[in-house]
């Protein structure tokens, strides 16, 4: 089973907390699942990155990437947290600084890169979905060779479910980006239908729909939390 954070749009806000934890069938495609890619330089693990936003163009789509500082923080959820579940034990956890998407894939750039789009709701700025976890991977290979045609000194991968958390709490310490609660103002929720990129207010470092509208693959397999868990 692969871990898969963020919730979608059929489903209420408990499932978009920052800890919980969801898992799939790396097999499954689902019409609530997609993905975001995380993005690192040669030069970005020598040197501390100096700027903000990394943008470019692939076969005529263009990818936002908002680069994030590493750091350590608390993962997971405190026993209090309404909502929380017994897979989401807290502990501290560290990342070293990367690049993510500033939005989930889109069905524009995944056509763009693979030439096919398996979406069940269409439209080029909604997010792809009805991707496996292997399709994802296939993306991410194939975006890689892309780059390299282009001279870019980037790779691509999906981030870890350490990363994603990371990214998505953005400094904050509740179970939510937005707070103790989350609304459908503030993400997309509650609905059948998958809205836009960027149609709802961004998290404080700038990462859009990290809540609602797609599900999104992590690389690594869901497994439980070590009592002495440090992630790396």
């Amino acid at each position: 089973m692969k871990t898969v954070k963020g919730s979608s749009c059929p489903n209420n806000p408990e499932f978009a907390r920052s800890a919980f934890r969801g898992r799939n069938d790396p097999d499954n495609r689902y019409s609530g699942i997609g993905f975001r890619l995380k993005l690192q330089t040669n030069q970005q693990k020598e040197t501390q990155m100096n700027t903000n936003k990394i943008s470019f163009e692939v076969n005529g789509a263009q990818f936002d990437f908002i680069e994030l500082e590493g750091g350590t923080y608390m993962m997971g959820s405190p026993e209090d947290e309404p909502g929380r579940w017994s897979d989401e034990k807290q502990h501290e956890a560290t990342v070293e600084s990367f690049a993510l998407g500033q939005f989930p894939v889109t069905q524009k750039q995944y056509e763009a890169v693979m030439g096919t789009n398996p979406s069940y709701f269409k439209g080029e700025n909604l997010p792809v979905e009805t991707v496996s976890w292997f399709d994802a991977i296939e993306f991410i290979s194939k975006f890689n060779e892309l780059l390299k045609e282009k001279g870019l000194d980037f790779e691509a991968d999906l981030p870890t479910e350490e990363e994603w958390e990371y990214a998505y709490r953005a400094g904050t310490t509740t179970a939510y980006y937005t707070g103790d609660t989350i609304t459908e103002k503030d993400a997309c929720f509650n609905t059948n239908q998958t809205a836009n990129v960027g149609s709802y207010p961004p998290n404080p470092w700038g990462l859009y729909d990290m809540a609602g509208n797609v599900w999104e693959w992590c690389k690594n397999d869901y497994q439980l939390y070590s009592d002495d868990e440090s992630s790396e």
